[in-house]
């Protein structure tokens, strides 16, 4: 029975040390400022969160950028390749995401306007970022992707939503303490967004989060 207790008192410890060192490294860019802001939006189906970002934050050189230049808004997410290819219907395809050691992949929906009209979300969060962090998520999202010999993105297969939208290779590994929204956290976080990433396992625990972190421009004094 001890070492029942004492076993579980070390799962509770390591999980207590991942949720406050792991989840919080230090900023990556300054909050934003009334003066120094840009909108970005964060997708939420629930459990999922994409970013809905204006096109002009990444470079003419960026990526995401040379794949779709005519874009002026994209919706950009991470996953599993296998489950986030799939209609998210199959449990046991969801519980083998959760393995360490499987492929990922990065979905993108370019569009003229933001994707969330047309692909309308159960919620929608706007932050605001400063410049110097809107260029961080950029990098971060150029740094995701495993990019060819000549630093061009890697069409796995057609997204999910049309012509404009595809699966491109990625990096990163996905497993039960590094799911779709913790990269998302994280990216914020590089942003400059004060995001705890520890527990953020459904899109409304990050959104709620991120309400308080990074408020819109609109909402800045």
């Amino acid at each position: 029975m001890k070492k029942r207790w004492a076993a579980l008192a070390a799962c509770i410890a390591a999980l207590a040390f991942w949720a406050w060192t792991g989840a919080r490294p230090p900023l990556g860019a300054a909050p934003a400022t009334k003066g120094d802001c840009t909108d970005i939006g964060v997708w939420s189906n629930g459990w999922h969160t994409s970013f809905s970002i204006p096109a002009e934050i990444l470079s003419v050189e960026h990526p995401l950028r040379r794949l779709y230049p005519q874009a002026r808004w994209m919706l950009v997410g991470w996953g599993d390749s296998a489950f986030y290819q799939s209609d998210g219907t199959d449990l046991g395809l969801g519980l083998r995401a959760l393995l360490p050691g499987g492929a990922v992949v990065m979905h993108v929906i370019a569009a003229d306007r933001p994707v969330e009209r047309d692909f309308p979300p159960l919620e929608m969060t706007v932050a605001g970022l400063s410049a110097d962090g809107a260029t961080r998520l950029a990098e971060r999202l150029e740094a995701t992707l495993a990019l060819d010999a000549q630093g061009n993105v890697q069409i796995v297969a057609p997204g999910q939503h049309g012509p404009q939208s595809r699966f491109l290779a990625a990096r990163g590994g996905f497993d039960l303490f590094t799911v779709c929204n913790h990269w998302t956290a994280r990216t914020l976080r590089h942003a400059g967004a004060d995001i705890n990433a520890a527990f953020v396992y459904r899109g409304e625990v990050l959104t709620s989060q991120l309400r308080r972190a990074a408020p819109a421009c609109a909402a800045l004094k």
